[in-house]
């Protein structure tokens, strides 16, 4: 593959990506409440008000947000062969082992709000101690992430092609790929750093087609490396949330960002509505037109009109109170449709105020829970993907004696060892996975299981 390959790839996925990735960097610029459009704000500066906005993105992302973090996940990797039980033992072990390390937690809390947001992106890596193999793992900024244009698998399976963009230390750089001429994207006195792109590209050879890894920037190939796993893959575990008739990915936002707006600029609407009055009068009851308007319009104001002004109706102030209750009503019908379009319902967002029985009041959380099943199923199918790549790294680079130490349910820390014996080798097969993935329910006889 050429330097030049490279960057024409690069620029047709790019094009090809750029409207996702614009709406996944504006869902999150909503999440934190940077939701009203730059001439909205002067408007409203320049009348002196406050800016308002009614963040319910949030509410309903963190609420889904916190139903899948509160989760309970189980993991069973079982041998399709009865003489490899043992092995599978093991391997089950090895599984809790890489779960239960600090890093995965935050990844996988990384990972989910990337995918409410449209896509998300899990990168595996291998680390070397003393001989002994970890295998890492760490959420990828989705906005430093290309797939191939021709992708249409939600899990990206059927792409031949990733770039993943860097911004490292010029030291780094260095280190990594020797004292070549770098261009220096961001100078500082002390933190000098350049952009380097990586690619990973499938590639058609004697033997068939393998996953290569290239780094590169906007002037040559920094390194190439051929086939960097032994089992011919490469690192990522990909998910999209939805993909629409474009073949373009998108979450939650896109169903929730109409209304969002609607209800900023109505509540807007209506503190501009209360803090102003509208006034008329006929222009022979005032004296000065100007100063009966500066006047009239100060709170406890005393103002002083011509004779009959008052007793002949010629002064009227419009009472705006029937518009904003209109508007407040539609405001709140938005607010509804915003929950419907989440999948909760009241009980399940914490904001139901109806009088009910506890046993009542969870069927009704449960049933709104039932809502969430696509975004649950999505991410699921993330993680089983990404434990079926764990696992086939163990059995490829697990190859040596080690000690792993876990936390078990029943007896709390143990320790196991791997290929120190003919019992605990770790050897290549073929297992069968079983990821299940339940919301806790509070009702009586609520299952919400997926496989």
């Amino acid at each position: 593959m050429e330097h030049t390959q490279l960057k024409k790839l690069f620029e047709l996925d790019l094009s090809a990506n750029l409207s996702a990735l614009r709406e996944h960097e504006e869902s999150v610029k909503y999440y934190h409440a940077e939701q009203l459009p730059p001439d909205v704000k002067a408007v409203i500066e320049a009348r002196g008000g406050v800016k308002i906005v009614e963040n319910i993105y949030k509410m309903l992302v963190n609420k889904i947000l916190g139903y899948k973090i509160a989760s309970i996940q189980e993991i069973k990797v079982s041998g399709r062969q009865e003489q490899d039980k043992a092995l599978a033992d093991l391997l089950n072990d090895l599984t809790k082992v890489f779960s239960q390390n600090p890093q995965y937690d935050k990844s996988i809390i990384k990972k989910d709000f990337e995918l409410i947001n449209g896509m998300a992106v899990l990168e595996l890596g291998l680390k070397s101690d003393e001989g002994d193999i970890e295998i890492t793992l760490k959420s990828v900024p989705v906005k430093c992430f290309l797939i191939d244009k021709y992708s249409t698998d939600t899990s990206a399976n059927d792409a031949r092609r990733f770039h993943k963009c860097l911004n490292i230390p010029l030291s780094q750089a260095q280190r990594f790929f020797g004292m070549q001429n770098f261009e220096v994207v961001e100078n500082e006195e002390y933190d000098e750093r350049v952009n380097i792109k990586e690619t990973w590209i499938k590639e058609d050879t004697a033997g068939g087609e393998v996953w290569n890894r290239y780094f590169w920037d906007n002037y040559k190939i920094l390194k190439r490396e051929i086939k960097p796993f032994k089992n011919n893959i490469h690192p990522f575990v990909i998910g999209k949330f939805k993909i629409d008739h474009n073949n373009q990915w998108y979450g939650l936002f896109r169903e929730i960002k109409s209304l969002q707006d609607y209800i900023n600029f109505a509540e807007n609407r209506m503190a501009n509505m209360l803090g102003s009055i509208k006034g008329f009068y006929e222009q022979d009851a005032v004296k000065d037109g100007d100063e009966f308007a500066e006047n009239a319009s100060v709170d406890n104001a005393i103002v002083a009109v011509n004779p009959g002004a008052i007793s002949g109706n010629k002064i009227q102030f419009v009472n705006q109170n029937s518009n904003v209750v209109a508007i407040s009503q539609k405001v709140n019908e938005k607010r509804q449709i915003a929950k419907i379009l989440s999948g909760l319902n009241d009980e399940a967002l914490g904001v139901a105020q109806n009088r009910q029985s506890g046993v009542a009041i969870a069927q009704r959380r449960d049933a709104g829970l039932m809502g969430l099943q696509d975004y649950i199923k999505a991410s699921d199918e993330m993680e089983k993907e990404l434990f079926v790549k764990v696992l086939d790294l163990m059995q490829h680079y697990f190859t040596k004696k080690q000690t792993f130490k876990i936390v078990d349910k029943k007896v709390g820390e143990r320790y196991f060892e791997i290929n120190s014996n003919a019992e605990n080798r770790i050897k290549i097969g073929k297992f069968d996975l079983v990821y299940q993935s339940s919301l806790k329910m509070q009702g009586r006889g609520a299952i919400c299981t997926l496989e």
